[in-house]
């Protein structure tokens, strides 16, 4: 897929960990999957966000599958999806609309197609707590 990003959480610059270059090409914002291969690219961003609010935002250019957050623990590597380290790891929302939460669907939203905005708000300011990252 191709998508641009915007992460609202300033001052702090994040930078995106791409698992493999063959597979994703990063320009300025704009992330764009190489047509060589039909890979899964899963895309992590560093540092990773400690105790605050936040807010993530993509425009799904072309093909964007899911957008979530991850336990700081999750490493990705080359052809990897989100829920390879495991399902309780992650909290996604998938295009076809389904957020889901330790494996199961939770909520069924809009899903979002080509040309869409996604924007997901985050608030890890609670007792319970844990560092999250960005995928």
């Amino acid at each position: 897929g191709i998508f641009n990003i915007n992460i609202f959480i300033d001052p702090v610059k994040y930078t995106p960990l791409v698992p493999s270059y063959e597979d994703l090409t990063v320009v300025e914002e704009s992330f764009i999957h190489s047509q060589m291969n039909d890979n899964c690219s899963t895309v992590l961003f560093d540092p990773v966000i400690d105790r605050r609010i936040y807010r993530l935002e993509i425009l799904n250019v072309y093909e964007v599958v899911a957008v979530g957050i991850s336990d700081q623990s999750v490493k990705y590597n080359q052809d990897d999806r989100p829920w390879i380290g495991g399902y309780d790891m992650i909290v996604r929302y998938d295009s076809c609309g389904w957020i889901y939460h330790i494996s199961d669907c939770v909520l069924v939203n809009e899903q979002f197609d080509k040309g869409d905005r996604v924007a997901l708000e985050v608030n890890t300011d609670n007792d319970e707590y844990e560092i999250q990252r960005i995928f």
